[in-house]
């Protein structure tokens, strides 16, 4: 999660007043024909695990699209907030006499489970019964709790009747209980970190989870050299839904990685600080042309910048500057719905 965005306390406010749905894309199939619905349409193309939509209570019209995430639709998170406003008082809601019940939101898998915390950087819940019975006893007391202020999105949730689910957590002997695990850097395996048992009650619960999401330290992953020591090691997850391969292909060229440009960014000569095509001239640019002309940047390479912007990187072009050395790739700074500033990127040798 952008933390300079969707982290705002308006916006989360706000939300509130919506159902809010983390989808599993490559981890569901079912989900992923929706999926492909919901984000890509009669346009086709290949599903990504990245997307925002708004959709109606029916589920069936589309109020709001993008195919790459919500600071794509807005320049900054007052933005989300006042469209989000302007939605919810177009759909009210049903007023009930009896307040409806919260359930606890739960990844399908221990594995998934385990994995999803590994990448948000959260600590993993992961409630064992000896039968079902069991399992919806403790997660109707979780479920008492976990909405309060204090541990609302504190944790990733996952529950099991199967022992064997088990075996990639270490430091657990207990068949039936709750498990706070904290998951390794990617995700494929955990550790126990506190053990509540199946008779506590909720009070004990809720003070027990509190004090383990105020101790957890989150792995501290620096992205290109977490992937990259992933492959030297061959950590490697496999999903429900085969990923496609943007690396490969005719349309998607075989440099090096990042996002690609589009057919008229890589055709097109570039200066940088003079010349006809000076990148450096780009400041004051709205961010619409910046994607019409170099495509859509990759949200999962892209990195925050100032107060809901961002920096986009393009790979694969065509640049000289004005000392006459090339350049394969450039950084556009974007805020509030243009381009701030510019600058070269060098990328690592093949």
């Amino acid at each position: 999660m952008d933390r300079s965005f969707l982290s705002d306390k308006e916006l989360i406010k706000a939300s509130r007043a919506f159902v809010c749905i983390r989808t599993a894309t490559y981890e569901d199939k079912q989900e992923a024909e929706f999926l492909k619905w919901a984000f890509l349409g009669r346009s086709g193309g290949e599903l990504r695990n990245f997307g925002y939509c708004i959709l109606s209570p029916n589920g069936k019209t589309q109020l709001r699209r993008s195919v790459r995430g919500p600071n794509f639709a807005y320049a900054n998170s007052y933005a989300m907030v006042a469209d989000l406003r302007v939605i919810a008082k177009q759909y009210l809601g049903k007023k009930t006499v009896k307040e409806s019940s919260q359930t606890v939101p739960q990844m399908k898998s221990v594995r998934l489970g385990i994995n999803v915390a590994s990448c948000d950087g959260l600590p993993s819940v992961i409630v064992i019964g000896k039968n079902q019975a069991e399992v919806d006893q403790l997660n109707n007391k979780l479920s008492s709790i976990i909405w309060d202020e204090e541990l609302a999105g504190k944790f990733i949730y996952a529950s099991t009747t199967n022992a064997d689910d088990l075996g990639i957590v270490s430091g657990t002997k207990t068949k039936n209980g709750i498990l706070v695990i904290k998951p390794d850097p990617y995700g494929l395996k955990g550790q126990v970190i506190k053990v509540i048992h199946k008779d506590a009650s909720g009070e004990d619960m809720k003070d027990m989870l509190s004090q383990a999401a105020d101790a957890f330290m989150r792995n501290s992953k620096i992205h290109g050299q977490h992937v990259r020591n992933g492959r030297q090691s061959g950590k490697i997850w496999k999903t429900e839904v085969p990923v496609p391969n943007r690396r490969t292909g005719k349309s998607r060229g075989n440099g090096a990685g990042g996002p690609r440009s589009s057919s008229v960014g890589s055709r097109t000569k570039w200066t940088f600080g003079g010349g006809g095509k000076d990148l450096a001239k780009w400041k004051g640019q709205p961010i619409k042309n910046v994607i019409g002309v170099f495509g859509q940047p990759d949200p999962s390479k892209a990195k925050p910048f100032g107060n809901g912007g961002g920096a986009w990187t393009y790979n694969n072009l065509n640049i000289t500057d004005a000392q006459g050395n090339p350049h394969r790739s450039v950084t556009f700074f974007v805020q509030n719905g243009a381009v701030v500033d510019v600058k070269l990127q060098t990328l690592p040798p093949r």
